[in-house]
Parts: structure tokens; C-alpha cells; sequence
């Protein structure tokens, strides 16, 4: 029997990404929640597919939630729901009710059903500063709101996955970029600024990242559906090294055949901007026999062909402001 998939957030921009790796790569039937009046632009080139449902619901509607999860009696959840991970949302009660709240929900709402694995997306934002890679053992330190609330959330299923003894576990998600990303964020404003030769505002340029493309991230989601793994762990998803915004321009560079107008130092830094940020993911790799398929170099190529033919659904979408997030 196939499996039934249920995703949260599922129009954001890792779970419609997801949607598409379950589609092409396995037999499952998916079913995505949204929050009523939902922008679905993500999912629109999909939303036919005959194994996609879509259902309308608020996660913090507890009855609503109860009453599509008895319909669909999920055997695999992935919680993608988030508040706060744009640097434009700030707002305290969102981010805490849409990470903390409505994961109460979800796992409430699942009270009475059985299921293989609830896979929750946790941050990397979580872990704070760090000059060493983060392994899952380090002390949280959280530098946002946001990243309090997810540590919040890490912290709650992994205490119910292991007190209940449920097959839940936590993914941190390190900086994931690929197509249908918001256009507020770096890598779409670097592409806009190629495509139209326009000069091109970023922060400073040794600010690290460990950039992930979406499709290695998603790959590995499916995997770990699959894996056995103890109740309440908690795994890194990136790659292990980590690159600055400097050598994201010089890529650029090479992949678009073209020179960046890149005005360094003119865009404001985020406060939780830092040169070392990078992951150690190595229980994800023991665990799953995986490494990242793609490199920076190769994940650009991918992501600047598909740009170039779809770049024009920013021009209806996304209300966020088009600025750079380093």
C-alpha cells in the first residue's frame, strides 16, 4: 500500500519543492495543508496531479485539524509550517503561535492515529553563533525570535518522541536555495540583477553560509520517511562547508558568463550575520548513507537555467520586498 504524505507549509518554498520530489520519486498520495487564503503560485503547475490534495485548514483550528487528519490518516508527516525565517517578519505572537502552538496541534490532532515517521523541520538558526561546525550536541543559543521558537518547537517533539515513544525526529535545515524561492532573498536578487545587468546590493562579503540546494534537501526528507532512527532525534541537513557572499558573486560570475556590478557593504547586514556558519552532518550521513549531490557550482547551473525560463512568475508573486538576504 502506498504511503499517505501529509505536509504542512506545504506552498512555501522547501514543502512545493517536496511535493514535486514525492510526486516524481515515489508512489505516495500527498496531501498538503494550507492556511485559507494561502498563495498557492508555487504549487499552480502541479495542482492538477491527481495524487496532490489540498485542504484548507488552520493549524490552529484544533477541531478543523482533527477532522482532515481523521480523513487522511497520514502513515508519514513532514510539519514545514513556519513564521519568521524572512527577515521582514518580526511579529512575536505569529512566530511563536505558528512554530510552537500549532506543532501542539498537529501532534494532538495525530493523538489517535499511527504513522512511520513525523518528520519536523527544524532550524539552523537555532544553534546561534558558532566558530566551529555545528554538531547536534551543542548548546542552543537562539539570536532571533525565530530562532527561539524553533528551538522551542525541536525541544517539544523531541521531548513527546521520546516520552511517548512516537517516530518522531527533527531535521535543521542549513541555507536552502533553489527555484521558488521568495524574491526577497539572496539568490533570486542575484539572478534578477544578471538577467537585467543592474547593480547589485549585498552586505559584507565574508558573510558564510553553508548554501544547500533544494533538491538534495527534499531528496534526503524522502529518505529519512524510510530510515529507522531513535524517537525525538535531531539531524543537521547541509553540507558541510560553508561559502561567503563574496565567493556566491565569483560563482555567479562564472556560471552566468558575465561580470557582477556587485556594490559591496550598501545593503544592511542582518543582525545575526556572522563569517562561520556551516554544518557538521555527519549523523545524517551515517544514518542515511547521503551526501549532497550537488556542489555550489553545479546547484547554480541548475538553478540559473531554470531562472532564466521562469524568472517572470516574480513579477506576479511574492509581495515580500525585493531586497537581499545575506
Amino acid at each position: 500500500m502506498s504511503d499517505r504524505v501529509l505536509i504542512t507549509g506545504v506552498a512555501g518554498f522547501v514543502g512545493s519543492n517536496l511535493v514535486r520530489e514525492l510526486l516524481a520519486n515515489t508512489k505516495a498520495e500527498v496531501h498538503g495543508l494550507l492556511r485559507p487564503n494561502t498563495n498557492t503560485w508555487r504549487l499552480k503547475d502541479i495542482n492538477s496531479e491527481s495524487r496532490l490534495h489540498l485542504h484548507q485548514v488552520d493549524l490552529l483550528d484544533r477541531d478543523a485539524l482533527v477532522k482532515v487528519i481523521s480523513q487522511i490518516k497520514p502513515t508519514v508527516i513532514y510539519h514545514l509550517a513556519a513564521h519568521g525565517a524572512y527577515h521582514w517578519q518580526t511579529e512575536f505572537e505569529p512566530i511563536f503561535t505558528t512554530n510552537v502552538f500549532a506543532t501542539w496541534y498537529l501532534h494532538q490532532a495525530l493523538a489517535d492515529h499511527s504513522y512511520r515517521a513525523f518528520i519536523n523541520v527544524g532550524s539552523s538558526s537555532e544553534y546561534g553563533w558558532s566558530t566551529q561546525p555545528m554538531r547536534e550536541t551543542d548548546r542552543l543559543s537562539p539570536n532571533s525570535l525565530y530562532a527561539v521558537a524553533k528551538a522551542a518547537q525541536t525541544q517539544l517533539v523531541g521531548y513527546l518522541g521520546q516520552v511517548e515513544h512516537k517516530p518522531i525526529l527533527t531535521v535543521r535545515l542549513f541555507s536552502v536555495f533553489g527555484p521558488y524561492e521568495d524574491r526577497g532573498k539572496l539568490w533570486p536578487t542575484v539572478w534578477q540583477s544578471t538577467l537585467t545587468h543592474q547593480p547589485l546590493k549585498l552586505a559584507d562579503p565574508q558573510a558564510a553560509h553553508d548554501f544547500i540546494y533544494v533538491d538534495d534537501v527534499t531528496a534526503a526528507l524522502r529518505q529519512l520517511s524510510q530510515a529507522a532512527f531513535k524517537p525525538g532525534s535531531v539531524f543537521n541537513l547541509g553540507t558541510g562547508r560553508q561559502t561567503t557572499l563574496g565567493e556566491v558573486a565569483a560563482c555567479v560570475e562564472q556560471v552566468a558568463g558575465q561580470t557582477l556590478a556587485v556594490e559591496w557593504s550598501t545593503h544592511p547586514a542582518h543582525r545575526w550575520d556572522t563569517h562561520h556558519w556551516v554544518a557538521n552532518p555527519r549523523q545524517l550521513q551515517r544514518l542515511l548513507h547521503w551526501k549532497p549531490r550537488y556542489d555550489l557550482t553545479t546547484a547554480a547551473q541548475a538553478y540559473w537555467r531554470w531562472f532564466q525560463t521562469n524568472h517572470h512568475i516574480y513579477d506576479h508573486h511574492l509581495p515580500a520586498p525585493a531586497s537581499s538576504d545575506s
